[in-house]
Formats: structure tokens, sequence, C-alpha cells
């Protein structure tokens, strides 16, 4: 079993008590109890090497690596003292992409009409589905227009010019 260190409960400049935690950030190994067992499952001991859950404390500053569980390629740097506040994979809530929650991933009929040339480097498996930032697009009769990620996934929004020409030829009811 993991040993916990010292808890200092002190009064800062506001005389609001804090509580400064030196606490042991404890190995998952079998037969261990853990203070922050998610955590210490998605650390990640390859490229961490030498350094473990069980020699590093909540405070620490060091960037280290991290896999979650979900997904393969869901491997990132953060510091210990920030997983600790926010201990959610960044690419499962959308904050960063992957092969998993890319435009191309899951949203492969939108993806078709990217336009490549516009976007220049930036491929649809570089972005996040639910992204507001806007891109350039092309439908299949080759017009183009500027629109944000999300609009087109969430949004449901085609081709201007398309949509536009549709209300035009529709039918008229007398």
């Amino acid at each position: 079993m993991g040993k916990i260190c010292t808890v200092a409960i002190h009064k800062g400049g506001t005389g609001k008590t804090t509580v400064s935690a030196h606490l042991a950030f404890l190995a998952a190994e079998q037969g261990s109890r853990t203070l922050l067992p998610k955590l210490a499952a998605e650390w990640d001991r390859r490229k961490n090497g030498e350094l473990t859950p069980a020699n590093v404390t909540f405070g620490f500053t060091g960037t280290v690596w991290w896999c979650c569980p979900a997904a393969r390629d869901h491997t990132w740097q953060a510091r210990v003292n920030i997983r600790v506040r926010w201990p959610r994979c960044p690419f499962c809530t959308g904050r960063r992409v992957s092969v998993t929650n890319s435009l191309a991933k899951l949203f492969p009929k939108v993806a078709r009409e990217w336009s490549s040339a516009r976007n220049r480097e930036l491929t649809p498996a570089d972005v996040l589905a639910a992204s507001k930032d806007l891109v350039w697009w092309r439908c299949p009769l080759g017009h183009e227009w500027r629109a944000s990620v999300c609009d087109r996934t969430a949004g449901g929004k085609a081709c201007p010019l398309c949509a536009d020409a549709s209300i035009h030829r529709a039918p008229r009811r007398s």
C-alpha cells in the first residue's frame, strides 16, 4: 500500500482556509490503493519511462503523457495538477481532434465536399466535426462557399447556391 504525505491546512492572505495537498499520486498496481485510480490508469507507462504515478504528487507541475482507454490515438501531454482539476480526456470531450472525432470519420458525406484547393494543407481528418472554424466547401456542381464545420454537421446546411436554386425551382401550387 502506498503512503500519503502531509496535508497542510492554512489561511492565505485573504483569511480563507485553503488546503495545500501534497498527497502521493499512487500507482495503479495490483493490490495497491490509489487516490485517483482513473488518472493513474490513464498514465502512459511507456512514454513516461521511469517516471511513475508513485513518485509524483498532485501539485507536480511537470508535463507527463496520458492515454485514454477509449481509443489508441487518445494520447496527450498535460501537467498532473491540471489533470487533477480537469480529469477528462481532451479527445473524448471534443477539445482535440483524433481519428475518432474528426469530420472525416463522423461525417464522410460532408467531408467529400471539402475544398482541398482552398483549405490548402488542412484536411477533414484535421478538424473536429463540431468545429466552429470557417472553411471552404465545394459542392458536386462546383459551387464554392465558406461555412463553419458545425454549420455543415450539426446545422445540416448545404451549398447555399444549390439550396437557393431548389427554392426557385419548386413547383407553385394554385
